[in-house]
């Protein structure tokens, strides 16, 4: 299913990252609002 690969390459995405980076991009998926097209 297309959501478990998703969640698969999220995962390993995040195995690379730092903390600091993690917490970084957990801030801007809070501040982000889509735009209208």
């Amino acid at each position: 299913e297309d959501r478990e690969m998703l969640l698969i390459d999220r995962e390993a995405v995040a195995e690379r990252m730092t903390g600091e980076q993690i917490a970084e991009a957990q801030r801007r998926v809070n501040v982000w609002t889509p735009s209208s097209r």
